[in-house]
């Protein structure tokens, strides 16, 4: 059996359907993020670029947690909004200490 954390995951892929263009696609974990608040992955569209996005039913959730990790899957949205905020504060901080 395979642990949850070492799942090679630009081998592991979801067919999803991009609700822009319809196209059905195997789109590999590693492009792929898990966002909160609803539950959801997101994913750049090959085809047309846009970002697409699909409910995750409950009983995957856990799993893609474990691959929700650096080298695992893409930094979601809430990731760099948290990363984000963080380094307004450290700027400001320095423009604080630099004046």
């Amino acid at each position: 059996m395979i642990e949850p954390g070492r799942i090679e995951t630009d081998r592991t892929f979801h067919v999803s359907v991009c609700q822009h263009c319809q196209v059905r696609a195997s789109i590999p974990l590693s492009e792929t993020a898990l966002e909160r608040r609803p539950w959801r992955i997101t994913w750049e569209c090959d085809e047309c670029h846009n970002t697409a996005l699909a409910a995750v039913p409950r009983e995957m959730i856990k799993m893609l947690l474990h691959q929700d990790r650096p080298g695992g899957m893409r930094i979601s949205v809430r990731e760099y909004k948290d990363f984000a905020s963080q380094l307004e504060d450290v700027e400001r901080a320095i423009y604080e200490e630099l004046l």
